[in-house]
């Protein structure tokens, strides 16, 4: 059958109603193909839409659906002695009553298609999973090394190392399959393949950044493989987590908004990992401060997802505070309120943006499918809080940092804790001019910034960097006691504080990140790619301080770092 989902077109950003379905081991989604494209079944021409497989790449016309005579490649690479059918000396020979013997569905970016194999004398010999037809011009044969132009289904290309080969040249081929970033790669029956390897599992949120996740999930799905890449909206992280617990080396990468990334953070917590796996971000979100204070950009654009893989595997390891946030409501038959704060937490003027904000994208999701129309929306919102009625935090707040009352100015509408150098989609609040009364900011001190703003227009020329937030404090607990119902945030999730005591405090340091390096002696990629892969520096694991110092309103305090309450 088919089911109508939203999704993107693999290689646009253009919005249509996809059907997805599932036989001879495949799972095809419907395309729109504006270049000459070939049945792969057929072999006539395909003119407008088509089918075609979200793991190995394989086009059909919907027509040809029923007789289709190429097999999906398989889950994983069989082990070394496992049983193997005999592999077919021509790339037509393969049936649906013979499973192909192959490994591992990575199809990469068209643009990065190298021309020679990979040699690896310490690997079993993996066959290739040859696909005729829908040659790339300028593609050689990786044996005589001649030309592939015109030659239709007379040339074939592997849908897993994504080399290219005449079909007359595939019986004296003796070249063993190895997927450009094999390094990232698990095959649960192959123990001697995963030797070495730093295995990846990608969470991706479908509907992050404008619909932009579901063309991420299925260039994942060819540059690893189906069984390492799951999507949030099926049954969430955990399933995903508890597969691959036991797995060593394993880093993992969340394709979404910050909320999509501290969702997989909590479910981490909850499985018995032997280490907490490292924690990669594809910023796929509006604001995506995560991504940004850990270097991996602003947002997805459609760049090279190869050479994004090849900087999470050299990136380095960074510890990650989290805070425990908890609020008692005055009203006795209102229960506590617990969070976990990642980024930010605020209460005043540029809470009630993010709260008009996320009751418009509620009522009316279809308005907000566009991560550039996204700000603007948030923009549009911040000009009409431009009188805030909530009044100034000393108005309808007492703010205590470790115990110490905290004098607010009543310039000041909005009150804003920091845990990372990126907030409101990439906006240094508390700066990077040095200071004799703060130290340096840091996202594993066990200490979070405090800051001031006036109002929305105070926060557009933040955003616009012609001014500063004020600098009011660092510490490693806050108290603050609200006196009416305020407008309030944790990490993008706003809602309505009610009045009484709400308490910030450290939880742990136990996340690890992965920071994109900006060192440049990595190993190369072993393909070639439009975007720029300038090479990384080995992945170092950064210490946790032995001591933080912070401090606040003229107040310096001093703790251990593994002691911090």
């Amino acid at each position: 059958g088919f089911k109508e989902l939203q999704s993107t077109q693999s290689e646009t950003t253009i919005h249509t109603k996809t059907e997805v379905m599932d036989f001879a081991q495949h799972t095809w989604y419907k395309k729109q193909y504006n270049n000459l494209t070939s049945c792969n079944e057929c072999r006539g021409f395909i003119l407008g839409s088509g089918f075609c497989c979200e793991v190995c790449n394989y086009v059909i016309h919907r027509s040809c659906q029923d007789r289709v005579s190429h097999n999906c490649i398989s889950p994983s690479f069989p082990g070394p002695s496992s049983p193997m059918t005999s592999y077919p000396s021509s790339p037509l020979e393969l049936s649906p009553n013979k499973p192909d013997s192959s490994s591992e569905e990575n199809v990469i970016d068209p643009e990065s298609l190298p021309t020679t194999p990979v040699k690896s004398p310490h690997r079993p010999h993996r066959p290739h999973h040859w696909i005729p037809g829908n040659i790339g011009i300028g593609s050689k044969c990786l044996l005589c090394k001649k030309s592939l132009a015109f030659k239709g289904f007379d040339a074939s290309r592997c849908s897993k190392c994504f080399l290219t080969i005449h079909a007359t040249c595939v019986p004296r081929d003796e070249s063993s399959c190895l997927p450009p970033h094999e390094k990232l790669i698990y095959h649960p029956s192959d123990v001697e393949f995963n030797m070495g390897n730093t295995p990846l599992i990608v969470f991706i949120n479908p509907r992050s950044g404008g619909q932009q996740g579901q063309a991420v999930l299925r260039r994942m799905k060819r540059l690893l493989s189906r069984h390492q890449v799951f999507d949030l909206t099926q049954g969430g992280p955990l399933p995903g987590l508890e597969g691959f617990k036991t797995v060593d080396n394993l880093r993992i990468l969340v394709c979404g908004g910050d909320g999509s990334v501290g969702w997989v953070l909590s479910e981490i917590d909850k499985v018995n990992f032997k280490e907490f796996p490292p924690v990669a971000v594809l910023p796929l979100g509006t604001g995506n401060d995560l991504a940004q204070a850990l270097g991996w950009g602003a947002g997805y654009a459609g760049e090279s997802l190869s050479a994004y893989l090849h900087f999470l595997l050299h990136a380095d390891i960074v510890h990650l505070d989290r805070w425990k946030l908890v609020s008692y409501p005055i009203n006795p038959e209102s229960v506590p309120l617990h969070k976990i704060m990642i980024n930010y937490f605020s209460v005043g003027v540029d809470a009630k943006v993010a709260l008009s904000f996320h009751m418009k994208r509620e009522q009316k999701p279809h308005y907000f499918q566009n991560r550039l129309l996204n700000k603007g929306w948030y923009g549009s919102y911040g000009v009409a809080n431009m009188y805030n009625k909530e009044g100034p935090v000393a108005a309808f707040a007492d703010v205590k940092l470790d115990d110490i009352p905290l004098e607010i100015p009543r310039k000041y509408q909005g009150l804003i804790i920091l845990n990372i150098s990126s907030y409101g989609g990439g906006s240094d609040l508390w700066g990077k001019k040095p200071s004799t009364q703060f130290q340096v900011p840091s996202m594993s001190d066990g200490f979070f910034e405090v800051v001031g703003v006036k109002g929305t227009f105070h926060l557009g020329q933040i955003q616009a960097k012609m001014a500063k937030a004020k600098r009011l404090g660092q510490a490693r607990k806050i108290s603050i006691n609200t006196h009416n119902p305020i407008s309030a945030q944790v990490d993008g999730e706003p809602w309505i504080l009610e009045p009484g005591r709400t308490d910030l405090h450290f939880l742990n340091t136990d996340a690890r990140m992965l920071k994109k390096t900006k060192m440049a002696n990595a190993p190369p990629l072993s393909i070639t790619t439009t975007t720029s892969t300038s090479t990384l520096s080995t992945s170092l694991e950064h210490p946790r301080p032995n001591v933080s110092r912070a401090k606040s309103g003229g107040h310096e305090s001093v703790s251990s770092a593994g002691q911090l309450s």
